[in-house]
């Protein structure tokens, strides 16, 4: 969901206390009572950072092989409706033009491993029907994109190595110091060539440390957004955050402001509801209306110990 102003309190519950619907958030009002500001996803082709460019050779799209075509020049085609075509969306809604087939989001990690939510992976069908796509991003300096990628980007699963998803008893918006372990390591079908090595916090973020994600809202091409930690408790297997993500972003890598992995993304907010003139619009969240609670992102350094990888 679109983020929240980056100055507020929120008051953390201990374990120790009676638990109550939602935590309690004091904003700071400097944009007419709107408390999620503007939306920061952008394409990677208007994101200037070397930094930011080399995360992204190691993010990986999650698409079903139905939509993939073979051309005669020999790439592959990435098939799909555009989001317009998809649904009723408002014309002022950005992206919309852009094709939609990405499930799910995924990092990938000692050149052959695919870490996702464990919500996109989880039965020999998933293994068996998606295609994990390298580059589906707008290029750098492209003005008509034929949406289509070389074939050497293109990998299958050999199979799911390690796989959790266990749901919380509790809705988003109680209080819950664990919501679920929801993660899948994926083995790909061959190497990815020249990748490097990925570092992972050691230590859960803190309160209003800045963070970013890379991934495939609402199945789009890769976008980049940025955020802040709202919320960061101890013995959680998650945190909290108000990066900018949609469907599609399950399994995004979060990073912190050096780049080193903090988790990936789990679960949201509601991404879009029905305008008063009949199309879908981003759900924004407005004192005294919509109260959003966060994006949760799974901790990356929990599944770590899970898997007894010193190193991704």
């Amino acid at each position: 969901m679109s983020k929240l102003a980056l100055l507020f309190a929120v008051t953390i519950l201990s374990a120790c206390h009676s638990p109550k619907p939602a935590d309690t958030f004091n904003i700071s009002d400097e944009s007419a009572g709107v408390i999620y500001g503007k939306d920061s996803r952008l394409d990677l082709n208007s994101v200037n950072s070397k930094a930011i460019e080399n995360l992204s050779r190691i993010s990986v799209a999650l698409i079903d092989k139905s939509k993939l075509r073979a051309s005669a020049d020999g790439m592959i085609e990435i098939t799909g409706k555009t989001l317009q075509q998809s649904a009723k969306f408002c014309p002022s809604e950005p992206f919309i033009q852009q094709r939609a087939p990405a499930f799910c989001s995924g990092i990938l990690f000692r050149g052959k491993y695919v870490l996702t939510a464990g919500h996109c992976m989880s039965e020999p069908t998933s293994c068996a029907d998606t295609a994990f796509v390298f580059g589906f991003q707008i290029p750098n300096g492209s003005t008509n994109w034929n949406y289509k990628v070389p074939a050497r980007n293109v990998f299958s699963c050999r199979r799911i190595v390690a796989h959790q998803f266990l749901d919380g008893s509790r809705p988003m918006g109680a209080l819950s110091t664990h919501v679920r372990n929801d993660f899948s390591v994926v083995e790909l079908d061959r190497q990815v060539a020249n990748q490097g090595a990925i570092a992972v916090t050691e230590t859960p973020p803190k309160l209003l440390d800045p963070v970013m994600v890379l991934g495939y809202p609402s199945g789009l091409p890769l976008k980049y957004a940025n955020g802040v930690v709202l919320e960061s408790i101890p013995n959680a297997v998650y945190f909290r955050t108000n990066l900018d993500t949609y469907g599609g972003n399950s399994g995004s890598p979060v990073f912190n402001a050096t780049g080193a992995l903090e988790g990936i993304l789990i679960q949201g907010h509601q991404d879009y509801a029905r305008t008063s003139t009949g199309c879908l619009a981003s759900v924004k969240c407005i004192n005294g209306g919509n109260f959003c609670m966060g994006e949760r992102v799974l901790k990356a350094h929990l599944i770590q110990k899970f898997l007894k990888i010193n190193s991704f």
